[in-house]
């Protein structure tokens, strides 16, 4: 009978070997071969071969993040909604081993570049500086950033992710004047991508409208010496009013002075060529106007008997009172006089028509062209073009805000539409290191979130018309390992005990695992109303979601032979009533403490040594700092920014060797405001020290 079933194993893992060999011969490479059939138009065979490749490969234990690129890139590229779920999920097993990077490092540093510009400056850094230095945990990163994005994290499907492909996809239909971005699009493209559509866009060829340039200048001689600064360039403006909570962001896209390439600039002025605004082409003009004003002069005098030398510089040099003595002579007089300090600049005239055609976008470029206006009619009010110098130092002033945009600076790197259709969830979650009865090291996370502070506007983005509505609450815990895969998934309904919050104690394996923390919220009555599908937008039925990411520490060492403390917590004392199996300590930690409460703290004390007199002594300093802001002075001459609000030693006897104490603190003489709270541990037989430190902060 042994025999019999060790055959029928045998045969068993022999016919999935000989199918995937078959695979494997059928398909050499499943990533070319959805290509071929890419390029041939059969875009389902195409994602047919490389589901069929992640099947196969996956039972292999091996991964090629192409086939996950290429996956999603056809699929969002076509809009075939019915495939995004698997899209995310083909996508992350692309990038879930890191066994691949030198394998497929070109096409892993093209997806990285591909994320550079969702990220800000010192992101990006740090990731150039990676793949720059031969990173080995490329893969692994990216999985982790896609995940970090996901609005739905307890779901299958990263609707960020398929936002991102979607929008590379539209970007590359529409912005193809070049392909400078990593997205083979031009700029627009590269912004479209990070932000999506803009709220307002306006495009066309600057100065083409010639009534703005004769509402000023009516010689046509002027008029043709500034055409000759301009080439009517194209343009294209957008405007964003959502990115950051002040002004709006507006980019700008055309060709710097009229030449090179597509792409964004730093504004209007960057149109008009630096020449338009020298001296050169002021001088240029004026003497234009000189030598017919001259002209005038000469021929006045040729009936009064005032003759005057037709050059320049002894027309300069020559007694004026005499000739402005004639009464045919003294208005052209005059205009000579104003001519010597005045002139047209043809950047300044070109300035007045390109804003004037952009007032319409927004209130910024409206401003501009109204503070340009002003200037002109003053002048013109008596009879003179405006000062040369004062324009130029406004033209040196607009291009100095351009290139020092604060709002663009003050931008997310990134936008999505799901930061506005999902309402964020208040979460708080405390972690606490420790060992259990059996030395073996564990970890207790409490994830307290608050339904009630959605509002009834946010409410209103999926239901109409709902009147004190009831919600469901649904905490959920993933942990991966180093790489971003999922090793386990816990879950609690909280309401169903009348909560908010909920525990959750794992394993403490190592420091290299993910953590993450989900609250969903839900309408009670949700069964009255269908699940959001992609079709629909969402791929959840929650009306706000939360996350939080647990930072990565060290769990507690088991050695007996070494002293080991727990972390600390911080809090109120446990509700009666609470159960002890659902909340493991009788502390219940919290952020915030009234002055009026008594502030309690529970750690635990492992491994202490036994004396001689088979009993453990050890002593315990208490400390509370008020940290304190330093100065210049202070900072460089390294002086303490804490000030000592209460400190005090402890000495304990114990007949065991692991020591579970709570301490109550009167802060009632504490100012409010923010504390640090650190205990020391001294086993004074081996003489090891450890400590621990806790914040919180004093309400009134």
């Amino acid at each position: 009978f042994l025999l019999f079933i060790f055959i029928l194993f045998q045969s068993y893992f022999n016919s999935v070997d000989s199918k995937n060999n078959y695979e494997l011969k059928k398909y050499p490479d499943f990533y070319t071969e959805g290509i071929k059939e890419r390029n041939n138009g059969n875009v389902t065979r195409a994602l047919n071969i490389w589901l069929e490749g992640k099947d196969v490969l996956e039972k292999q234990g091996e991964t090629d993040p192409r086939i996950g690129i290429a996956f999603i890139e056809l699929v969002t590229r076509y809009g075939y909604k019915e495939y995004y779920e698997k899209a995310s999920n083909i996508y992350y097993w692309g990038f879930s081993k890191n066994d691949v990077v030198s394998k497929y490092r070109r096409d892993i540093i093209a997806e990285i570049k591909r994320l550079l510009p969702l990220m800000n400056k010192e992101e990006s850094k740090v990731w150039k500086k990676s793949y720059k230095n031969g990173d080995s945990l490329l893969c692994s990163k990216i999985k982790g950033f896609w995940i970090e994005k996901d609005p739905t994290p307890a779901t299958k499907a990263n609707e960020r992710l398929i936002e991102h492909w979607e929008r590379i996809a539209y970007a590359r239909n529409h912005f193809r004047f070049n392909n400078n971005s990593p997205y083979g699009t031009d700029d627009r493209g590269l912004i479209y991508v990070k932000y999506g559509e803009p709220d307002k866009k306006k495009s066309g060829v600057l100065g083409a409208n010639q009534i703005e340039i004769w509402k000023w200048i009516d010689d046509q001689g002027i008029r043709q010496l500034i055409d000759q600064y301009s080439w009517n360039p194209r343009f294209e403006v957008w405007v964003y009013y959502n990115l950051n909570s002040d002004d709006p962001v507006i980019y700008t896209f055309g060709r710097r002075n009229g030449f090179g390439t597509f792409g964004i600039i730093n504004g209007v002025e960057d149109f008009i060529p630096e020449r338009a605004f020298r001296k050169t082409s002021l001088i240029n003009i004026v003497s234009d106007n000189r030598n017919r004003l001259i002209s005038d002069i000469e021929r006045a005098n040729q009936f009064s008997g005032n003759r005057i030398n037709d050059t320049s510089q002894d027309f300069e040099n020559q007694d004026l009172d005499r000739a402005a003595q004639d009464p045919v002579n003294r208005i052209a007089l005059r205009n000579l006089q104003n001519t010597n300090v005045q002139g047209i600049l043809p950047g300044a005239v070109l300035q007045l028509v390109y804003y004037s055609q952009l007032t319409n976008v927004d209130e910024f470029f409206e401003r501009r062209y109204l503070e340009l206006e002003s200037i002109w009619n003053q002048a013109t009010v008596i009879g003179r073009f405006p000062d040369h110098r004062a324009l130029r130092s406004i033209r040196y002033n607009y291009q100095n805000i351009d290139r020092n945009d604060i709002s663009k600076e003050f931008a997310p790197p990134d936008k999505s539409i799901y930061d506005e259709i999902i309402p964020p969830l208040k979460l708080l979650c405390k972690q606490t290191r420790f060992l259990d009865d059996r030395n073996n090291p564990k970890l207790a996370v409490v994830v307290s979130s608050y339904p009630g502070e959605l509002t009834r506007g946010n409410l209103k983005i999926f239901f109409d018309e709902v009147i004190n509505p009831e919600f469901n609450l649904k905490h959920t815990f993933i942990i991966r390992d180093k790489n971003w895969n999922e090793i386990n998934r816990l879950v609690d309904y909280s309401t169903e005990r009348k909560s908010n919050t909920s525990v959750f104690v794992i394993p403490h394996r190592n420091e290299n695992e993910n953590y993450m923390l989900i609250a969903e919220e839900f309408y009670a009555k949700q069964k009255e109303y269908k699940k959001w599908e992609f079709n629909n937008i969402l791929s959840t039925n929650a009306i706000a979601v939360g996350k939080a990411f647990i930072g990565k520490n060290v769990p507690l060492s088991p050695d007996p032979s070494k002293l080991e403390l727990s972390d600390l917590v911080l809090g109120i004392n446990r509700f009666p009533g609470i159960d002890p199996s659902f909340f493991p300590f009788s502390v219940i930690p919290v952020d915030k403490i009234s002055k009026n409460d008594t502030l309690q703290i529970y750690f635990e004390i492992y491994h202490l040594y036994y004396g001689k007199d088979n009993k453990t002594h050890f002593t315990v300093k208490f400390q509370i700092e008020k940290p304190q802001k330093r100065g210049i002075i202070k900072r460089l001459l390294g002086l303490s920014k804490k000030k000592i609000a209460v400190s005090s030693n402890y000495r304990f006897d114990s007949t065991k060797r692991n020591i579970k104490e709570k301490i109550a603190f009167d802060i009632s003489n504490l100012t409010p405001g923010k504390y640090n709270f650190l205990v020391e541990v001294i086993d004074t037989i081996s003489l090891q020290k450890k400590e621990r430190k806790g914040s919180f902060e004093i309400i009134d």
